[in-house]
């Protein structure tokens, strides 16, 4: 935040989020794409989810500019008059509502997609119609988004009037759109949380796995609450917005940021059951190796014993790392696989 202006300023929040969600963010989708390209997995999900990154992480930087030179985050009145009147910062926000739609579009594709590699094999009548949910709500969120993004970037005429208010033109108004926007967001949001519950109700048989898949859907409630809390905050807003925008803003900015990246995260890690297997299997493995050789390194045995003992417990250990293996392995599968499996294993239970 720029430190050149005079009084103070409420930036710290927005900074420290705008630099720790897209760092998570970006970690976990290069986890995510790595691990599903080593097992040969990657699908129309992972396209969207980097394309739905790659625009999301010019967010921070829209947003972070008018505060670092621009002076947002202090109060209008300790701005001098060329920095209050300045039209970059205008023209930065415009581009951050073209990107968020898009990036939101791409975000909310990619769980889609993955439901399509879940629901692939329509046995049961519960799946069948999460599958016929699920592709009419990929085209409403392909229509919607890709429309609201062409709104966004041509809200006036002629477009640079959305910076420079004072070119002659019409612009629409952005309240009610924004307004509208915020509904949708939310209304997708819950749609995509809460598909794959019908189908997994109404099955008999539930493993810990597919529990654990839908935990990690559930996360999406976080992105969901962001989301809700905006449309609040356009039915409510702050009474200053109108005269002390670069001070009064800065919430709805931070929500904003949370709520993209909160959505990317939980897109992400919704196909990320297998890779922490993977990582547990690994820090498992580690410590029983540790704890192995300190318990053998503090065991003192007499010389004339024979080591019959020792091998005993090496075999013992073995045995431990080797089963635990087995079981750890046996849930490093494909997500979208993993489902597939479990129908199957309900619809013919015999096999």
């Amino acid at each position: 935040m720029s430190t050149d202006f005079p009084g103070p300023t409420n930036s710290a929040e927005l900074v420290t989020v705008a630099i720790i969600l897209p760092v998570i963010a970006t970690i976990l989708a290069v986890w995510r794409i790595g691990f599903r390209a080593q097992k040969k997995v990657l699908g129309l999900s992972d396209c969207c989810l980097v394309l739905g990154l790659c625009l999301a992480l010019c967010q921070p930087g829209l947003i972070l500019a008018p505060y670092f030179k621009w002076g947002y985050g202090h109060h209008r009145a300790d701005l001098p008059p060329e920095i209050q009147n300045a039209t970059m910062p205008k023209l930065l926000f415009w581009l951050d509502q073209v990107l968020f739609k898009a990036a939101a579009g791409f975000i909310k594709l990619s769980i889609s997609a993955i439901y399509i590699g879940v629901f692939r094999n329509p046995v049961l009548l519960s799946i069948k119609i999460v599958r016929a949910a699920n592709l009419v709500l990929m085209g409403v969120i392909i229509i919607y988004y890709f429309s609201a993004t062409l709104v966004s970037t041509f809200q006036c005429r002629p477009i640079h009037k959305a910076w420079q208010a004072a070119v002659p033109g019409a612009c629409i108004d952005n309240d009610q759109f924004r307004l509208a926007n915020g509904y949708i967001n939310v209304l997708t949001s819950i749609a995509l949380i809460s598909l794959p519950f019908p189908a997994l109700l109404t099955m008999d048989h539930r493993s810990k796995e597919i529990w654990q898949f839908l935990f990690l859907i559930a996360l999406g409630v976080i992105h969901t609450a962001c989301a809700i809390w905006r449309v609040v905050l356009i039915h409510k807003p702050n009474p200053e917005a109108a005269t002390d925008p670069q001070w009064a803003n800065t919430t709805p900015y931070t929500l904003g940021i949370v709520e993209l990246f909160v959505g990317i995260i939980a897109a992400t890690i919704i196909v990320m059951r297998q890779c922490f297997h993977k990582l547990g299997k690994t820090v498992h493995e580690s410590l029983t190796n540790s704890y192995s050789r300190t318990k053998l390194r503090s065991r003192s045995m007499p010389a004339t014993i024979p080591n019959q003992g020792a091998d005993a417990n090496g075999e013992d250990r073995r045995e431990i790392v080797v089963t635990s293996a087995i079981e750890l392995e046996s849930r490093s599968g494909s997500t979208e696989d993993l489902w597939v499996s479990e129908v199957g294993r309900i619809y013919h239970p015999g096999k």
